[in-house]
This record gives C-alpha cells, structure tokens and sequence, in this order.
C-alpha cells in the first residue's frame, strides 16, 4: 500500500503521518515524531504546520485518511451483514 509520495517520506516524515491521523493534533504529531525538547508550544505548532503543508505530508495524510475510512466502511459493513444473519 505504500505509494509514491509515501516512498519519498523520511521516517519522521511517516511518524508524523501516523501521529498525525492517530491524534489529529499536528502539535502533539510533531512532538512525538521530531525532537521538539527545547521547544516552544509557539514554535512546535509553527513547524506542525509548514510540515502539513509540504508536498509530500500532505498528500500521504489524505491517503492514510482515505484508506482509514475505506476499512471502517468494511468493518461496518460485515457488523451490519453478520448482524443481519442473527
């Protein structure tokens, strides 16, 4: 499932990805995935917030996103379908 832009991610790059839909806090994504010791909370949602917006980030959080909703979809479906054979 890896795609293009995921391939030309850095491991914090993806870090951040994962945090990032896990907490929907870019803040909090950030923190976990780059050393933000030393940091201000000021600076730390600043660097958040140019790292959404790179051209590789962004569009790999969309597709984690999309993947995520895909498989909720499955899952919903097979609960309505096994509870429909109760």
């Amino acid at each position: 499932m890896a795609t293009a832009v995921a391939q030309r991610l850095t491991a914090k790059q993806k870090t951040f990805c994962l945090e990032y839909l896990e907490s929907g806090n870019a803040g909090e994504a950030y923190s976990k995935s780059y050393n933000a010791s030393g940091m201000t909370a000021m600076s730390i949602r600043s660097a958040a917030s140019r790292l959404l917006q790179t051209a590789t980030v962004s569009p790999q959080i969309e597709a984690l996103k999309s993947a995520a909703l895909k498989s909720d979809a499955v899952n919903v479906q097979r609960v309505v379908h096994e509870y429909s054979r109760v």
